[in-house]
Parts: structure tokens; sequence; C-alpha cells
């Protein structure tokens, strides 16, 4: 999960790349909720200031990316894998808006058969 002290570590262009992957899942996952005729995401003003607004100044993206919380995975997959842990959130899954997760998979391979997992998932809950 993304945190201060993981925040501390990025360089400021890393922390705007970051920001834009952010925002295009957020802006992809809003344009399914319209397309699917669901109520949209996130909304919650108060929230908003509690996890969005935090996470928008530290990623240098624009306020009306909302979300609560960023994860970055990284797992290798060849020539091992040792699985992923699963981490279950019930904060907010009975509200309108706030029980939903988008994310973004790339996979990187090398000439040497590294095969390379990385997630960045962004919440709403």
């Amino acid at each position: 999960m993304i945190g201060k002290t993981f925040l501390k570590k990025l360089t400021p262009n890393q922390k705007k790349s970051l920001g834009k992957i952010v925002a295009f899942i957020d802006a992809t996952m809003k344009e399914m909720q319209k397309e699917a005729d669901l109520p949209p995401l996130g909304g919650d003003d108060e929230r908003n200031q509690q996890y969005s607004a935090i996470l928008n100044k530290e990623l240098d993206m624009p306020e009306s990316v909302s979300k609560e919380g960023v994860y970055i995975i990284a797992n290798v997959l060849c020539p091992s894998y040792d699985g992923c842990h699963g981490r279950t959130d019930v904060m907010g899954d009975k509200m309108p808006g706030y029980h939903k997760t988008g994310c973004l998979n790339i996979c990187l391979s090398n000439y040497q058969g590294t095969i390379l997992l990385l997630q960045c998932v962004a919440r709403w809950t």
C-alpha cells in the first residue's frame, strides 16, 4: 500500500508517473460505471478529504481523481512464483460507489526468461 514511507522514496517524476497511472485507472473505472448505468464511484466529500485529497496532492493528480487507496504489487511469475496474499477490506462495502477496485496489470519479461507482473490497484472502499 502506498504510505508516507513509500512516497518518500519516490522522486517527483516517479510520483507524477504513478499519479498518471492512477488517474488512468480512475477514468477507466468511472467510464465503466457510467456505461453500465451504475452509481458513480466515490463522491462522499468527507471521505474525499480524508483519503483522495491526500493522495491527489502527493501524486500530483487533479482533484477529480477519487480513490481511497492505491497498491503497487510486483510479483515474479517465472522462474518461480510465491503467490500474492489477498487483503480483505470491508470498510465501505455497503456504501454505493465505495466497493470497487480497478487494476492495471503489466507483464514484463527479459531475455533470461524472467517474467514480472506489475500491478497498480486503486480502490474505492
